[in-house]
């Protein structure tokens, strides 16, 4: 007769972020899967404190967040890839809150994998492309919390587009 052995297996998950100045998307989903769980957009308190105050206090509720809602083990993080704007300035303002944000998340969660999600990424997974996008006269941004909403049916907030990207984020990843 064999004994049987239980095992008691940790379910992984993925934390996504779409990193802003003013904003911060973050979703956690199934690692294996992409399976969402759970999603939140934060703002900033005053946008009259400097950009490295704002970034802090962004992450700080991201991490806290994410510390209240990850059922399991933190196996990745996918952050969207940055590529050059036209402002140069912010390009570089959101390559140093991608690294804020790792680097404070890395203090509580010492062992994950980084993804980097490059855009195009996204535009293949949605079919929505920046460049070319059309939807009823609205915006890029319109388009994909629509998307999220009637495809994926998560519900969001019209206003949510970073959300939006994050849940898009993790599943490209």
């Amino acid at each position: 007769m064999e004994k049987s052995e239980e095992v008691n297996v940790v379910k992984e998950y993925i934390v996504a972020i779409d990193p802003g100045t003013l904003k911060i998307g973050v979703a956690i989903l199934e690692y294996g899967t992409r399976k969402y769980v759970i999603s939140k957009q934060f703002y900033v308190e005053s946008k009259d404190d400097d950009w490295l105050t704002r970034s802090f206090e962004l992450v700080a509720n991201a991490i806290e967040f994410i510390k209240t809602y990850l059922p399991g083990k933190l196996k990745a993080v996918a952050v969207e890839d940055q590529y050059v704007k036209e402002n140069k300035s912010t390009t570089i303002k959101l390559a140093r809150m991608s690294g804020i944000f790792l680097g404070m998340l890395r203090a509580t969660y010492p062992d994950f994998e980084v993804i980097l999600v490059q855009p195009r990424k996204v535009s293949k997974l949605t079919g929505i492309n920046e460049n070319n996008y059309q939807v009823l006269g609205k915006s890029y941004h319109h388009a994909i919390v629509q998307y999220v909403r009637k495809v994926l049916n998560i519900p969001l907030d019209e206003k949510h587009e970073d959300e939006a990207f994050a849940i898009l984020i993790g599943m490209a990843a």
